[in-house]
């Protein structure tokens, strides 16, 4: 081996020693390696969380209890917190108004304006307490006080199977058959009204 021959294997060496120690860089990132990272990544620290603020007029308790409660009270001179009030219902329930059906001599049947008297009447009485008594009356000449009792009973019942059929319950409605009224009002009617007490 010539010294030149030498020289030149001793540099391919070192050339080769070297591009084995240098890092080889990566390419770029392939689709598989990209689904492979979290999402989000890279990941970010979570913030830190706001305490909540506490409500002024609860106990400054982690746990509501009610010894927290009464305890909280002490402190304000036993004062309790109080919920909000509610208006009774029936401050926005409107009265029952008398309602008067009249009739011909020997008739029974309910008028158009009778029958939507009637419904409005029973949304009123829907879902509620409150009663109504249906008192007819039956003042035909011609009829003995048998017949007008019986024929004061068949108006009552009319009017009470309307209202039922409009969803009053039967323990709302009482009724009253009888003949001549003493009032001096109209002879053949029906009134229907609230209880009287």
């Amino acid at each position: 081996m010539t010294r030149k021959t030498g020289l030149r294997s001793v540099l391919v060496g070192m050339i080769g020693t070297l591009l084995v120690a240098m890092p080889v860089s990566a390419g770029p990132a392939t689709d598989q390696e990209k689904d492979d990272e979290p999402v989000g990544w890279p990941l970010k620290k979570p913030l830190p969380e706001k305490p909540p603020t506490p409500d002024p007029n609860l106990p400054d308790s982690g746990e509501v209890t009610s010894k927290a409660i009464e305890d909280w009270a002490a402190e304000r001179g036993g004062q309790r917190p109080r919920a909000p009030e509610i208006a009774p219902l029936d401050r926005f329930t409107p009265e029952i108004k008398p309602l008067r059906i009249e009739y011909e001599p020997g008739e029974y049947a309910l008028s158009t304006d009778s029958a939507k008297e009637l419904a409005k009447l029973a949304i009123r009485l829907r879902g509620t307490d409150d009663q109504i008594e249906i008192v007819a009356h039956s003042g035909d000449a011609q009829l003995s006080t048998h017949e007008a009792v019986k024929l004061s009973f068949k108006r009552a019942m009319l009017i009470r199977t309307f209202l039922l059929d409009e969803g009053v319950m039967p323990e709302q409605i009482h009724l009253q058959a009888q003949a001549q009224p003493d009032d001096g009002g109209p002879t053949d009617r029906v009134d229907v009204r609230p209880p009287v007490r």
